[in-house]
């Protein structure tokens, strides 16, 4: 006979949003209107800083973007205390 599925199993294995910023960009309406293919954005941020990582709205780790068998990926360099302190 199958274990009974508990909550945690349910909360362990449940879908979440995962954001991985690179930056930020304030402009105004106006600007973002005119914005075409070929446009640049200049991000509040240098490609040597490290990157955010957010699961459901919440920053849990810095990294750096690596390139892995041809895929874009996060090497992870600083973890987040998600309980309190950073």
């Amino acid at each position: 006979m199958a274990e009974p599925i508990t909550s945690e199993d349910i909360v362990a294995n449940g879908p979440v949003h995962v954001d991985i910023v690179l930056g930020h960009v304030h402009m105004p309406l106006k600007a973002f209107l005119t914005l075409s293919a070929g446009a640049i954005l200049e991000l509040d941020r240098t490609i040597e800083d490290a990157v955010d990582l957010y699961v459901s709205d919440r920053l849990i780790a810095r990294g750096k973007l690596v390139m892995i068998d041809d895929e874009v990926s996060l090497l992870i360099d600083e973890a987040i205390d998600m309980f309190g302190a950073a």
